[in-house]
């Protein structure tokens, strides 16, 4: 039994993830600061088990329901770190 676990969050899954190892648990954490912060909007959560989870499948249904714009940002921030 392993005395280390890791803790992970969703802005933190890259390959090569340096807390990750094959000899320990992993914790993927849904943060309350990720999935709480907007309440009021209408939000649409896929799972990693849904067949949209695959950009390009989340593309294509949106391109089905004519969706002529996404928006998105760069993927790759810091929030966590200034959470106090």
């Amino acid at each position: 039994m392993s005395t280390e676990v890791s803790i992970i969050f969703p802005n933190q899954l890259y390959k090569q993830h340096p807390a990750i190892h094959s000899n320990r648990p992993v914790y993927l954490i849904e943060e309350w600061h990720f999935f709480n912060q907007y309440q009021g909007l209408q939000v649409q959560y896929i799972e990693s088990i849904k067949a949209q989870n695959k950009i390009e499948l989340l593309l294509e249904k949106l391109h089905s329901k004519k969706i002529k714009k996404v928006h998105i940002v760069d993927p790759v921030d810091s929030w966590l770190n200034q959470i106090q």
